[in-house]
Parts: structure tokens; C-alpha cells; sequence
């Protein structure tokens, strides 16, 4: 993407290839204003196609999920439907019968910045799903997005957790509203969750009760607290803020893959159930410790910690583990006989 003084202007030159990279028949940018109003199109792709579509938007705009999410003050820096509901849901929405069907969308793909007072969304539609792989490159052009306007004096907040998921919290400290992505998300790290559809991991509800207790005991709102979740499958930063438009508490949630996902460990025959050992060893967990964690017998952990040993060419646990990180850190690495 061009790079201009004014983020907005060149965001907007940049539409049709961008639409044409996504290969959609239809791409927008939106002003969503965070007070309320109704949101803005400030610039629209092939209007000419979907004129039945365009007159019902401003009607039933609000019933886009990624609408709801930002006016309850939270954030999702790529706008996917999928992420928020499922296909069956969202077919039973005003926005799908009356926006989306009559111009023969299937999905939607996009991504949102944060600016003063309001959101900014680039969406693209077409008549067919959009790929992870795809919602990977919204991604990495909704950062580049995102720091050119961080960039100008208004621009959005350059915390860390600036491209996270922001989930809006009530008074109990349960989710206001839960993304499907966002449930996939916690489940992946602290275990599948029965219960309330805005209930949190019992881990996080302490952590926020927490929280919650010291700022009333000191009287002090820090602007974002931060914990880091690791696990086998990856690093989970995840950040309590005060937010100020409107006054709410949002919980901060972004994962961390690459370096930090054992499970690529695969790649050097290692089962699962070696991964997630070696990983607790990487953690300073004693083979007591991770028999607890895991659930097993302290006997099949020793099995389990031998065959790492074997795999890695290596005399103890630490070297083990040494290793196991750097190849992580650069798989070309070489140590031995790797199994």
C-alpha cells in the first residue's frame, strides 16, 4: 500500500486493489461512530450491483456482529462473520436477508482500526468463504494500517494490545459479548468451558476479581494490567483496561504463535504427549509437577521424559529443553541424532 500524509486518502486509492487481492465483489470502508450515530460509508466498490443491498445497510447495519462488539466498547481487529457467529446465525439476521442475500454474499472479510471516537472498518464480500490464510493477510494489513494512523497526533492508543480482541466486560466481570472466535480462543488455552455464554475461564474471573480489589484498595485504575498464558500451543497475552468511551472494563486477549507453539515440534517425532512434556520442562516443572498437570502416572512421565531424551540427543531434561527451544527459535538447527 502507498504510503501518504493522509492514511485515509491512501487507504481509500489502495480499495480496489486490495478488493481485487481478496478477490471480492464488493469492498467498503465505514466510519462507525462510538456514540451511537449511525455509521458512514465513506467509500464503496461496484455500488451499481448491490443498489437493493445499499439501500437496506444503514437499516440493518447494526445488526452486524462487528458492529455490536464496538458499541459495546470492545474491538476485533479482523472482521470476519465467522469469528462472531456461525453460518446458521447469522442467516437468521435482518443484515444477512436483507444486505447480504439479495446480493449474493456468502461471507465477509475485513479489518478495523481505532480512532478517536470511532472505528474504522475496510470490509470485503463475495459469494464464497474466506480462507484463514486470508483472514491472516486482514491481519498483517490491518497492523500496517493501524500504525500509519498511530502515526498522526489523533491516532489510536500504541499499546501493545492495540490489534487485540477487546471484550467488553460487565459489573460480575463476565463478557458482555463473546465472539465464537474468541470462546475457540480460551478453550484452546485454559480448557472447553460448560456453562453461561459470557462466563470466563475460572482462572481469569480470579485474576479479574483480583484486579478489581487491589485498584478499590489503592484507588488506583492502572491503565492495562497484563498476564502472559503460556502453553504448548502458544503464548496468550492477555491485559485487563479501563476504558473511557464508554466507561467499561474490556479484557485484552492476543496469541502469540511462531517460536512459542511446541506442537511444531512434530516435525522431530515427537507425540503430543512428548510435546506437552517438554514444554512443562521448559516451564521449570519437576516430573512430579507435570504427572499433576497432566494427569498421569509419575511412571509414564519418566517414559515420557527417556524418549524426549532420546529424540534430542540429550544427557539431561535442561539440555532437553535447551534444545527443543532453539530449534523452535530456528529450525535449522542441528544437535545430533534427533531420533
Amino acid at each position: 500500500m502507498q504510503t501518504t500524509a493522509d492514511p485515509l486518502a491512501g487507504l481509500r486509492k489502495a480499495l480496489p486493489a486490495l478488493s481485487e487481492l481478496f478477490q471480492a465483489r464488493h469492498a467498503a470502508i465505514d466510519l462507525l461512530p462510538l456514540d451511537g450515530r449511525q455509521p458512514e460509508l465513506i467509500e464503496i466498490l461496484h455500488p451499481e450491483e448491490v443498489q437493493t443491498s445499499l439501500n437496506n445497510y444503514r437499516a440493518f447495519v447494526i445488526e452486524s456482529p462487528n458492529v455490536g462488539l464496538v458499541r459495546a466498547g470492545g474491538f476485533s481487529p479482523v472482521l470476519r462473520i465467522s469469528d462472531h457467529l456461525s453460518q446458521r446465525q447469522f442467516e437468521q439476521t435482518g443484515f444477512y436477508r436483507e444486505v447480504f442475500s439479495p446480493a449474493g454474499w456468502k461471507d465477509q472479510l475485513g479489518f478495523a482500526v481505532q480512532l478517536p471516537g470511532a472505528a474504522l472498518g475496510v470490509t470485503f464480500q463475495r459469494d464464497r468463504f474466506f480462507s484463514d490464510d486470508e483472514a491472516g493477510m486482514a491481519l498483517q494489513l490491518q497492523r500496517y494500517v493501524a500504525e500509519r494512523f498511530a502515526s498522526r497526533p489523533e491516532g489510536i492508543d500504541a499499546d501493545f494490545f492495540r490489534n487485540a480482541w477487546r471484550i467488553p466486560l460487565d459489573g460480575s466481570g463476565a463478557a458482555l459479548i463473546l465472539p465464537v472466535a474468541v470462546r475457540e480462543l480460551l478453550d484452546r488455552f485454559f480448557g472447553h468451558r460448560e456453562g453461561e455464554s459470557g462466563a470466563l475461564p475460572t482462572v481469569l474471573q480470579h485474576w479479574i476479581q483480583g484486579l478489581r480489589r487491589r485498584r478499590e484498595h489503592t484507588r488506583v485504575a492502572a491503565v492495562c494490567d497484563r498476564i502472559v498464558i503460556d502453553r504448548p500451543q502458544g503464548r496468550l497475552h492477555v491485559g485487563l483496561k479501563v476504558a473511557t468511551t464508554p466507561q467499561r472494563e474490556l479484557l485484552c486477549l492476543s496469541e502469540e504463535q511462531g517460536r512459542h507453539d511446541f506442537y511444531r515440534l512434530k516435525a522431530l517425532r515427537l507425540t503430543e504427549r512428548e510435546i506437552e512434556v517438554i514444554f512443562w520442562i521448559t516451564q521449570g516443572k519437576s516430573d512430579a509437577d507435570i504427572a499433576k498437570i497432566l494427569g498421569a502416572a509419575h511412571k509414564t512421565i519418566n517414559k515420557h521424559v527417556e524418549n524426549v531424551l532420546l529424540k534430542f540427543d540429550a544427557n539431561n531434561r535442561t539440555s532437553a529443553a535447551v534444545r527443543a527451544v532453539e530449534w523452535l527459535a530456528d529450525p535449522t538447527v542441528e544437535f545430533g541424532q534427533r531420533w
